[in-house]
């Protein structure tokens, strides 16, 4: 599914991985009135800042250009505790 209409709310990166977390005005399923937390791989924040549109599909591979999504977490600080532990586990332990 591909997203045009979206504002980012925040983001970290951590070498070459991204956490975000957006909004989708014009998505509401799962109760979260189209809020994600989402993972980039090999993409920074302010590569993230930057797309005009983002395919919230999981692909194995980039598709089409688009950036690959590594993870969806629940659109909650829980979700975002847990999305900045697998960041810091991807970089060997590492936040920085």
């Amino acid at each position: 599914m591909i997203i045009k209409n979206f504002k980012i709310y925040k983001t970290k990166t951590v070498g070459r991985n991204c956490l975000v977390y957006f909004e989708f005005p014009d998505r509401q399923e799962g109760g979260h009135y189209g809020d994600e937390t989402l993972l980039f791989f090999n993409m920074t924040g302010k590569e993230v800042r930057k797309l005009k549109e983002i395919d919230i599909d999981f692909r194995t591979e980039h598709y089409r250009g688009s950036p690959m999504i590594l993870a969806r977490f629940e659109p909650t600080k829980w979700g975002w505790d847990l999305g900045m532990n697998t960041l810091k586990y991807m970089n060997f332990g590492k936040l920085k």
